[in-house]
Protein backbone atom coordinates (compact mmCIF):
# COMPACT_ATOMS: atom_id res chain seq x y z
CA UNK A 1 0.00 0.00 0.00
CA UNK A 2 1.44 3.20 -1.17
CA UNK A 3 2.18 5.51 1.95
CA UNK A 4 0.01 8.97 2.08
CA UNK A 5 1.62 12.29 2.26
CA UNK A 6 0.84 12.97 5.62
CA UNK A 7 2.70 9.54 6.65
CA UNK A 8 5.37 10.26 4.85
CA UNK A 9 5.83 13.20 6.84
CA UNK A 10 5.24 12.03 9.97
CA UNK A 11 7.69 8.94 9.43
CA UNK A 12 10.18 11.20 7.98
CA UNK A 13 10.25 13.25 11.45
CA UNK A 14 10.74 10.18 13.18
CA UNK A 15 7.25 9.52 15.27
CA UNK A 16 7.10 6.20 16.10
CA UNK A 17 3.66 4.54 15.11
CA UNK A 18 1.97 4.55 18.52
CA UNK A 19 2.09 8.16 18.49
CA UNK A 20 0.35 8.55 14.50
CA UNK A 21 -2.84 10.09 14.50
CA UNK A 22 -5.83 7.66 14.00
CA UNK A 23 -8.16 10.27 14.17
CA UNK A 24 -7.69 13.69 12.17
CA UNK A 25 -10.20 16.22 11.13
CA UNK A 26 -10.17 20.05 10.52
CA UNK A 27 -13.30 21.61 10.74
CA UNK A 28 -14.70 23.51 12.29
CA UNK A 29 -11.28 23.07 14.09
CA UNK A 30 -8.19 20.85 13.86
CA UNK A 31 -8.92 17.75 15.98
CA UNK A 32 -6.14 14.71 16.60
CA UNK A 33 -6.33 11.28 18.16
CA UNK A 34 -2.81 9.75 18.35
CA UNK A 35 -3.02 5.73 18.06
CA UNK A 36 -1.36 5.33 21.30
CA UNK A 37 -4.30 7.92 23.16
CA UNK A 38 -7.66 6.14 21.15
CA UNK A 39 -6.30 2.57 22.22
CA UNK A 40 -6.27 3.77 26.45
CA UNK A 41 -9.40 5.75 25.76
CA UNK A 42 -11.20 2.94 24.20
CA UNK A 43 -10.56 0.57 26.78
CA UNK A 44 -11.32 2.52 29.70
CA UNK A 45 -8.31 3.26 30.88
CA UNK A 46 -8.48 6.68 30.08
CA UNK A 47 -11.59 8.95 30.11
CA UNK A 48 -12.17 10.65 26.53
CA UNK A 49 -10.07 13.22 25.66
CA UNK A 50 -11.87 16.67 23.88
CA UNK A 51 -10.71 15.69 20.50
CA UNK A 52 -11.71 12.39 20.78
CA UNK A 53 -15.25 13.33 22.19
CA UNK A 54 -15.48 16.25 19.52
CA UNK A 55 -14.77 13.65 16.83
CA UNK A 56 -17.36 10.95 17.85
CA UNK A 57 -19.85 14.64 17.83
CA UNK A 58 -18.63 15.37 14.07
CA UNK A 59 -19.67 11.22 13.39
CA UNK A 60 -22.74 12.28 14.58
CA UNK A 61 -23.35 15.46 12.82
CA UNK A 62 -22.33 13.79 9.71
CA UNK A 63 -24.99 10.72 10.22
CA UNK A 64 -27.34 13.33 10.76
CA UNK A 65 -26.35 14.85 7.51
CA UNK A 66 -26.72 11.94 5.59
CA UNK A 67 -30.40 11.45 6.77
CA UNK A 68 -31.05 15.01 5.74
CA UNK A 69 -29.43 14.49 2.49
CA UNK A 70 -32.39 11.82 1.84
CA UNK A 71 -35.47 14.06 2.65
CA UNK A 72 -35.45 13.28 6.46
CA UNK A 73 -36.47 17.17 7.26
CA UNK A 74 -35.74 19.16 9.15
CA UNK A 75 -32.72 17.95 10.64
CA UNK A 76 -32.68 17.10 14.35
CA UNK A 77 -29.83 18.40 16.19
CA UNK A 78 -27.32 20.88 15.98
CA UNK A 79 -24.04 19.50 18.06
CA UNK A 80 -21.45 22.20 19.80
CA UNK A 81 -17.90 20.88 20.33
CA UNK A 82 -16.73 20.86 23.70
CA UNK A 83 -14.84 23.90 23.65
CA UNK A 84 -17.99 26.01 23.41
CA UNK A 85 -18.71 25.19 27.04
CA UNK A 86 -14.86 24.85 27.89
CA UNK A 87 -14.75 28.30 27.17
CA UNK A 88 -17.68 29.62 29.20
CA UNK A 89 -16.30 27.57 31.96
CA UNK A 90 -12.75 28.98 31.72
CA UNK A 91 -13.96 32.43 31.58
CA UNK A 92 -12.90 33.41 28.22
CA UNK A 93 -16.22 33.04 25.76
CA UNK A 94 -16.45 35.33 22.89
CA UNK A 95 -19.44 35.46 20.47
CA UNK A 96 -16.96 37.00 18.06
CA UNK A 97 -13.79 34.44 18.13
CA UNK A 98 -13.53 32.66 14.88
CA UNK A 99 -13.79 28.87 16.47
CA UNK A 100 -17.49 29.84 18.25
CA UNK A 101 -18.60 31.47 15.10
CA UNK A 102 -17.29 28.35 13.00
CA UNK A 103 -19.56 26.25 15.25
CA UNK A 104 -22.75 28.35 14.54
CA UNK A 105 -22.19 29.07 10.96
CA UNK A 106 -19.14 27.69 9.20
CA UNK A 107 -18.92 26.65 6.17
CA UNK A 108 -19.70 23.20 6.44
CA UNK A 109 -22.46 23.92 8.22
CA UNK A 110 -25.10 22.50 5.36
CA UNK A 111 -28.57 23.42 6.98
CA UNK A 112 -30.65 25.70 8.43
CA UNK A 113 -29.98 25.43 12.39
CA UNK A 114 -32.34 27.51 13.81
CA UNK A 115 -34.96 24.57 12.50
CA UNK A 116 -33.10 22.44 14.43
CA UNK A 117 -35.18 20.83 17.41
CA UNK A 118 -32.15 20.52 19.49
CA UNK A 119 -28.95 21.78 20.22
CA UNK A 120 -26.08 19.85 22.26
CA UNK A 121 -23.70 21.05 24.27
CA UNK A 122 -21.29 18.48 25.86
CA UNK A 123 -18.93 19.71 28.36
CA UNK A 124 -15.88 18.72 30.36
CA UNK A 125 -16.90 19.30 34.35
CA UNK A 126 -15.06 18.04 37.50
CA UNK A 127 -13.06 15.61 35.18
CA UNK A 128 -16.44 13.68 33.97
CA UNK A 129 -18.57 15.23 30.78
CA UNK A 130 -22.00 16.22 31.11
CA UNK A 131 -24.75 17.36 28.15
CA UNK A 132 -26.80 19.77 27.96
CA UNK A 133 -29.35 19.65 25.82
CA UNK A 134 -31.62 22.37 24.94
CA UNK A 135 -35.13 21.02 22.75
CA UNK A 136 -35.88 24.21 20.89
CA UNK A 137 -39.68 23.52 20.47
CA UNK A 138 -40.09 23.57 23.96
CA UNK A 139 -37.59 25.33 25.66
CA UNK A 140 -35.85 22.61 28.25
CA UNK A 141 -32.79 22.01 28.58
CA UNK A 142 -32.31 18.35 29.69
CA UNK A 143 -29.08 17.81 31.70
CA UNK A 144 -27.47 14.42 31.45
CA UNK A 145 -24.73 14.12 34.03
CA UNK A 146 -23.43 10.27 34.82
CA UNK A 147 -22.14 11.09 38.17
CA UNK A 148 -25.84 11.06 39.39
CA UNK A 149 -26.33 7.83 39.25
CA UNK A 150 -26.32 7.04 42.56
CA UNK A 151 -28.09 9.23 44.61
CA UNK A 152 -29.06 13.07 43.44
CA UNK A 153 -26.55 15.05 44.77
CA UNK A 154 -28.25 18.38 45.65
CA UNK A 155 -24.95 20.41 45.15
CA UNK A 156 -24.28 19.09 41.43
CA UNK A 157 -27.73 20.11 40.49
CA UNK A 158 -27.04 23.79 41.57
CA UNK A 159 -23.96 23.42 39.17
CA UNK A 160 -25.97 22.37 36.85
CA UNK A 161 -28.45 24.92 37.08
CA UNK A 162 -25.43 27.83 37.60
CA UNK A 163 -23.68 26.82 34.24
CA UNK A 164 -27.35 26.57 32.19
CA UNK A 165 -27.81 30.23 33.19
CA UNK A 166 -24.10 31.17 31.80
CA UNK A 167 -24.83 28.72 28.91
CA UNK A 168 -28.14 30.52 28.38
CA UNK A 169 -26.24 34.48 28.35
CA UNK A 170 -23.30 32.49 26.13
CA UNK A 171 -26.09 31.31 23.50
CA UNK A 172 -27.84 34.38 23.08
CA UNK A 173 -24.66 36.54 22.72
CA UNK A 174 -23.80 34.11 19.68
CA UNK A 175 -27.21 33.72 18.13
CA UNK A 176 -27.29 37.45 18.03
CA UNK A 177 -24.12 38.06 16.12
CA UNK A 178 -24.75 34.68 13.85
CA UNK A 179 -28.23 34.89 13.46
CA UNK A 180 -29.58 38.33 14.21
CA UNK A 181 -33.03 37.71 12.59
CA UNK A 182 -33.86 34.75 14.89
CA UNK A 183 -36.03 35.97 17.92
CA UNK A 184 -35.87 33.07 20.39
CA UNK A 185 -36.86 33.10 24.50
CA UNK A 186 -33.21 31.93 25.24
CA UNK A 187 -33.82 33.40 29.05
CA UNK A 188 -37.13 31.00 29.68
CA UNK A 189 -35.17 27.36 29.58
CA UNK A 190 -36.57 25.29 31.60
CA UNK A 191 -34.08 23.02 32.95
CA UNK A 192 -34.40 19.27 34.14
CA UNK A 193 -31.75 16.92 34.90
CA UNK A 194 -31.29 13.09 33.73
CA UNK A 195 -29.31 10.77 35.71
CA UNK A 196 -28.53 6.77 34.50
CA UNK A 197 -29.25 4.25 36.47
CA UNK A 198 -25.81 2.02 38.40
CA UNK A 199 -25.89 -0.43 35.79
CA UNK A 200 -24.82 2.29 33.29
CA UNK A 201 -22.34 4.42 35.50
CA UNK A 202 -19.29 2.53 35.41
CA UNK A 203 -16.58 5.43 37.05
CA UNK A 204 -15.38 8.26 35.74
CA UNK A 205 -13.31 7.06 32.92
CA UNK A 206 -16.60 5.85 31.28
CA UNK A 207 -18.47 9.17 31.60
CA UNK A 208 -17.76 9.62 27.68
CA UNK A 209 -18.82 6.98 26.52
CA UNK A 210 -22.67 7.37 28.45
CA UNK A 211 -22.93 10.83 27.16
CA UNK A 212 -22.39 9.91 23.90
CA UNK A 213 -24.75 7.51 23.71
CA UNK A 214 -27.01 10.20 25.47
CA UNK A 215 -25.64 12.32 22.51
CA UNK A 216 -26.91 9.44 19.89
CA UNK A 217 -30.38 8.57 21.02
CA UNK A 218 -31.95 11.30 22.88
CA UNK A 219 -34.52 12.86 20.71
CA UNK A 220 -36.12 14.96 23.04
CA UNK A 221 -38.95 12.35 24.45
CA UNK A 222 -38.80 10.42 27.59
CA UNK A 223 -39.27 7.27 25.19
CA UNK A 224 -35.84 7.67 23.57
CA UNK A 225 -34.37 8.07 27.04
CA UNK A 226 -35.67 5.05 28.63
CA UNK A 227 -34.64 2.72 25.65
CA UNK A 228 -30.99 4.02 26.00
CA UNK A 229 -31.30 2.83 30.13
CA UNK A 230 -31.70 6.43 31.28
CA UNK A 231 -33.91 7.63 34.09
CA UNK A 232 -35.40 10.99 34.65
CA UNK A 233 -35.58 13.14 37.45
CA UNK A 234 -36.52 17.18 37.39
CA UNK A 235 -34.54 19.72 38.91
CA UNK A 236 -35.98 21.64 41.38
Amino acid sequence: MTARPCEIIIRDCGVPPEQWPVVLHFAPKHIEVSLESFKVQRDGSSELVMDMFDAIMRRLSKIDNAANAKGHNPRKCHYFESDFVGSILAGSFNCKDQNIVDQLAGSHIKYNLPECQMLLFPALLGHRWVCYSWNLHINTITVLDPALADVPDGRAVRTHKHLVNMIKSAIQSAMAEAYYEWQYDWESGHVEVIRPPPCLWRGMNHSGFAVARFCSAFDGTMASVMNDNVSTSHAS
